[in-house]
């Protein structure tokens, strides 16, 4: 008998415990929403300031759009030239690693360096290619045999390096193997 009145006990405790603290939970939740619907703009820009940020309606964000817009048609109509000149524009090609600037006259001018990236779990053959497709080698089969020296005692880092067009298959292994 004195055990199932201490558990009757205990199990009324355990629930009006449990009522109590959902409750106040409730309680909390229905004050935040209160003080949600509180917040204004102004309120929220403070806010967004404490923390280094800047709050903007979408209006204002719309309108500085469009004074963008307006800016770069204004310095595009005003850059370009009013007669035929000697001058000849340059056509930036897109999409090849080496960044190759054209000219309409058909030289190339190439960069003093290229930044290539070496994504992790690559082997030899894919780096040999990727290096080969960048310009920053011409013969790959000499590249992937120096790679394939180098790395039975090194692994082919996974990171970005800038190396020089059409370098030297050994130098470049040696680089993408130490970092060096």
């Amino acid at each position: 008998m004195a055990k199932k009145s201490f558990l009757l006990g205990l199990g009324l405790g355990l629930l009006l415990a449990t009522l109590t603290l959902q409750l106040d939970f409730w309680k909390v939740q229905t004050d935040q929403q209160i003080n949600a619907g509180e917040m204004t703009v102004e309120k929220l820009r403070e806010e967004a300031k404490k923390f280094d940020y800047e709050l903007k309606t979408k209006n204002e964000i719309q309108l500085e759009i469009e004074k963008a817009i307006e800016q770069y048609k204004n310095k595009q109509n005003s850059g370009q030239p009013q007669s035929n000149s000697q001058t000849k524009p340059t056509q930036q090609t897109s999409g090849n690693a080496a960044n190759v600037t054209t000219t309409l006259n058909g030289t190339k001018k190439t960069p003093t360096s290229i930044k290539i990236t070496i994504q992790k779990g690559w082997d030899a053959t894919q780096v040999a290619n990727y290096l080969h497709n960048s310009n920053v080698v011409k013969d790959k089969n000499a590249l992937l045999k120096a790679l394939v020296g180098i790395s039975k005692t090194r692994q082919i880092a996974a990171r970005s390096f800038f190396l020089e067009p059409n370098s030297d298959p050994k130098e470049v292994a040696q680089k993408i193997t130490t970092g060096k």
